[in-house]
């Protein structure tokens, strides 16, 4: 299947079987309309913690934060400037580097941030 916004509409079943779960828990939402639906990608790192890492000279990654951005970007500005400037970094940064993916077995990784 192609990764296409089509591809990716939820259907109307299954928002209807998400109304149904979550009224389960907040009745109130059973009498609420839908204005409309998302669907798409998040950017989600197996461990669900950003990789912020300059692997080479010249590239910076700074991805993986699934929405997280607004609460870290402050701090995570400051990384990113440190490391798109070569300066030391002022954090342990290992659980956040690139090279935590290259031992990686093939088996899911259980979340860390999301649950």
């Amino acid at each position: 299947a192609a990764w296409g916004e089509d591809a990716m509409q939820p259907s109307a079943r299954d928002v209807a079987a998400l109304i149904a779960r979550a009224g389960a828990i907040l009745p109130a939402l059973l009498d609420a309309g839908v204005a409309r639906v998302w669907g798409g990608l998040i950017d989600l790192t197996p461990d669900g913690l950003p990789a912020l890492d300059a692997p080479r000279a010249g590239l910076v990654v700074a991805s993986g934060f699934s929405g997280h951005g607004f609460g870290i970007g402050p701090i995570s500005g400051e990384i990113v400037a440190d490391l798109a400037l070569a300066r030391a970094a002022r954090f342990d940064l290992t659980p956040f580097r690139l090279a935590r993916f290259s031992a990686h077995d093939g088996a899911e990784a259980p979340l860390t941030l999301h649950g």
